[in-house]
């Protein structure tokens, strides 16, 4: 405080110097704090900034769908090519379908599912006909899934062979968890 007021001198003759003097020094006290002030909050913003960022990614996945773990009582790895087998969702639970036409809609639910490996992958398919709803089971001589309703024939990957469906067998969102089980997303079954 003493090296600003010396650059004012307080015993001039000049009438109001002093006060201009003062106002000077005012102002320069209140850059200096000012520049202090934006410099701690530039630094307070930099530290939330990054606390958040650590905050956000630190933290373990959030997974917005309930799943269901199922044993598929072979490893997957050894399921053969135009191979399947049929699943059931645990007591109290109930797949979501992801996708579907005809009598099956995204959101709907089902009790039974097929894991299928096929030419194109691994797939878990809804195990509810599109045409009527019922069950469809393998039928190991067409290579496929019948409808016993309606008597639509579907392939291992779930499109339609025979009619009358025109929708392909929905499918069910899934992933390994282990050599021999998959989670597959679920809903809540309705009473």
């Amino acid at each position: 405080m003493e090296t600003t007021l010396a650059l004012c001198s307080t015993h001039s003759t000049v009438p109001g110097s002093a006060t201009r003097c003062r106002l000077r020094n005012t102002v320069r006290r209140l850059r200096a704090r000012a520049w202090i002030l934006a410099i701690g909050m530039v630094c307070a913003l930099a530290s939330v900034s990054l606390i958040a960022v650590i905050a956000i990614y630190s933290q373990p996945p959030i997974h917005l769908s309930n799943e269901a773990v199922v044993n598929l009582g072979v490893q997957i790895s050894e399921i053969p090519s135009g191979g399947a087998i049929q699943f059931a969702a645990p007591a109290g639970t109930a797949f979501e379908v992801a996708d579907g036409g005809g009598n099956n809609r995204a959101g709907d639910s089902t009790a039974f599912g097929w894991f299928v490996h096929t030419s194109h992958g691994l797939f878990a398919l809804a195990a509810n006909s599109s045409h009527l709803g019922c069950s469809v089971s393998l039928n190991a001589a067409a290579a496929g899934f019948q409808d016993p309703c309606g008597g639509s024939l579907f392939a291992l990957d779930g499109a339609v062979l025979h009619g009358p469906a025109m929708f392909p067998l929905s499918h069910l969102s899934w992933r390994q968890v282990g050599p021999s089980t998959i989670a597959v997303v679920t809903v809540a079954a309705s009473g």
